[in-house]
């Protein structure tokens, strides 16, 4: 793999499933080190089909998709679970597993095949938990957490693979405010310190004007807009987009933007 090429980037990608016209058309995206990406779009524009793309649990139809330079399709399962971590929207633990059981699963990828722990393991995965704030949780099973809780765990899991690139599938869906604050806050000090590229699929506009340096607005399989917040959440890109009034302010704190749906009149 070329180490001068762009962790990943997706060139004139259509891609769907059988039987279904395509769910994505001619997307082209380059995912850079350092940066946070932020998917949005409304139901149905194709931000889930993106993702198993660029993970490469689906196959483009047309077009490829780029790992370091080498053709995503062509490099084993082993590599790509080196190289790419997913957390998904909810957590899922098919057994009574403890915090630091399943954290180190995430070591899985890189261990041999009868999966034994070494000290780098073990060292490695010590300096995630603590990075997440797991520590007091390691004996604790994952089944007894808050859902907050987990999804700390998924993440920790996902960095204890030593990836490149962080995909976050929807994984704030289900957080309140504070887990949900707290959760990004993790991830961009992993993109500033340790040069992660992380891509997220969000809902809230607020969540990507406030985290992402960059962001990509599908809209009906095709990218309608991207670039940085400033240039792609604008009133009109976002109401062609979403099919809605909005407020878009500026908080004069920090020069954030925010947006508020306006109800529509009951006259309407």
């Amino acid at each position: 793999m070329s180490s001068n090429a762009p962790p990943l980037e997706a060139a004139s990608v259509i891609a769907g499933y059988p039987g279904h016209r395509p769910a994505l058309i001619d997307v082209s995206l380059r995912l850079d080190r350092g940066a946070f990406t932020a998917i949005l779009g409304p139901n149905g524009a194709g931000k889930s089909t993106l993702v198993k793309v660029l993970t490469g649990l689906i196959r483009p139809e047309k077009g490829s998709v780029l790992l370091f330079g080498q053709d995503l399709a062509a490099t084993s399962r082993r590599e790509v679970a080196r190289r790419i971590a997913v957390v998904p929207q909810a957590v899922h633990v098919a057994f009574d597993f403890r915090v630091r059981e399943v954290v180190m699963m995430g070591r899985a990828p890189r261990q041999g095949a009868m999966l034994v722990a070494s000290e780098q393991d073990r060292a490695l995965v010590a300096q995630v938990m603590e990075r997440t704030d797991l520590v007091h949780l390691a004996e604790r099973h994952v089944r007894e957490l808050s859902g907050g809780e987990q999804m700390r765990v998924a993440i920790a899991r996902a960095l204890a693979q030593q990836p490149d690139i962080l995909v976050l599938d929807e994984s704030t869906a289900h957080l309140d405010l504070r887990h949900t604050v707290a959760l990004h806050a993790l991830v961009r000090r992993e993109v500033r310190e340790r040069g992660l590229v992380c891509v997220a699929v969000l809902h809230d506009l607020n969540e990507a004007a406030q985290n992402a340096d960059h962001v990509v607005l599908l809209q009906n399989g095709r990218i309608l807009s991207k670039g940085d917040v400033a240039t792609v959440m604008t009133y009109r890109t976002l109401r062609e987009a979403f099919g809605v009034e909005l407020y878009v302010g500026v908080n004069e704190l920090d020069g954030t933007r925010y947006f508020v749906p306006m109800r529509e009149s009951a006259n309407t």
